[in-house]
């Protein structure tokens, strides 16, 4: 039987799918250690979270709206553009966690880039991998968004990076920049939302998975389309609709999924020789759990993924290639270049994590 001492709010933002899917190891190791768990949620994260988690209670949280520009240039402006206002959905977040707090007595909250989800009566950590800013305007922007970002970090007991320490780092400069927060700071190691299953590889099966802000999603989709089609060897295309459920359609050796469950993607990332994708960090972390290769599309504009490609090409871990230039003509024949040289993919510590939640309830004298 669960404690009630022993209740923990999970709450990832809701800006795609890579916070609530990263956040799906972190649950499941919280069941496994008899943690009750509550999801606070909302839009497609909690659409997610509620088909892998159906058992678990789920609250609706203030939903962060973002409004992504149409053109990829004007990304970065949009997002400084839009600061007060996403200051004003914490403040409304924030008291959403007072008010639940007084009916649920949670003893801690983990917060994945969720700024209001903090309490000040029990630990309240944060997760990020970006503790050093790219905001594509130069080292003065990033300098500054870094220091709001770390005024905010001072309301958290702990930032938990999900990265590991050393020469070969996924997230590079975004997980280790050179001024870390004044609060602690722990690396708890890769988290992949996808389980391995022992399913057999399909020699040249392609496995295409589309994600990220509209439009820029449905401009990526329609410039595939025809390469895809011409492909002659199996084809799995996962549009990234969480909210279709409409059933996939078969067109000879291609299949394509609206969305897929985890069950699913498990199974086409197992039976797939290579993956193209954007180079989020979660799908980049899935791709290192799985040992995949993979051929990384940022998303146009946005210069966290761009950052991140580029750092991972030079370390060899996967190339890069950009939207506006890509054929999948282009992107075989960088794959069979391409000197991959896949990190070993044991550096999720998540055992660490339960013993530091543990250390952070102690102290504030919280029984576990």
């Amino acid at each position: 039987m669960v404690s009630a001492q022993k209740k923990i709010l999970v709450s990832p933002l809701d800006w795609g799918l890579g916070h609530a899917t990263r956040c799906i190891p972190i649950i499941r190791m919280l069941l496994e250690h008899e943690y009750e768990v509550v999801l606070g949620t909302s839009g497609s994260s909690g659409v997610l979270l509620q088909q892998v988690f159906p058992q678990l209670l789920h609250l609706t949280v203030p939903s962060h709206t973002f409004t992504y520009s149409r053109t990829a240039g004007l990304f970065a402006a949009r997002m400084i553009q839009q600061i007060p206002q996403l200051l004003s959905q914490t403040r409304k977040e924030h008291q959403w966690l007072k008010e639940q707090q007084k009916h649920h007595r949670f003893k801690a909250v983990i917060s994945d880039n969720r700024f209001g989800m903090f309490h000040t009566d029990i630990p309240s950590i944060f997760i990020t991998h970006q503790l050093g800013l790219k905001t594509g305007l130069g080292t003065f922007s990033d300098q500054l968004v870094q220091k709001i970002k770390y005024q905010k970090l001072k309301h958290f007991d702990a930032c938990w990076v999900p990265d590991i320490k050393g020469d070969i780092t996924l997230a590079g400069a975004l997980s280790h920049p050179k001024k870390l927060p004044d609060i602690p700071v722990e690396y708890i190691g890769w988290l992949s939302g996808i389980e391995k299953v022992k399913v057999p590889e399909e020699q040249g099966h392609l496995l295409i998975l589309l994600s990220g802000p509209e439009p820029l999603r449905t401009q990526w989709e329609k410039q595939l389309m025809p390469d895809v089609q011409s492909y002659p060897h199996p084809v799995s295309f996962v549009r990234g609709l969480p909210e279709d459920t409409a059933a996939p359609v078969q067109e000879g050796n291609k299949t394509y999924y609206p969305n897929v469950s985890r069950s699913i993607l498990s199974q086409l990332v197992s039976k797939s020789t290579a993956i193209i994708c954007r180079s989020g960090y979660s799908s980049v972390m899935d791709i290192i759990h799985h040992r995949k290769k993979a051929i990384l599309v940022p998303t146009p504009g946005q210069p966290e993924q761009e950052y991140l490609a580029v750092h991972l090409s030079e370390n060899k871990i996967a190339p890069i290639l950009s939207q506006k230039t890509f054929t999948l003509h282009a992107a075989m024949d960088l794959l069979n270049r391409f000197p991959y040289q896949l990190p070993e993919n044991d550096a999720c510590n998540l055992p660490d994590f339960i013993s530091q939640l543990h250390r952070l309830m102690k102290d504030r004298s919280i029984n576990t």
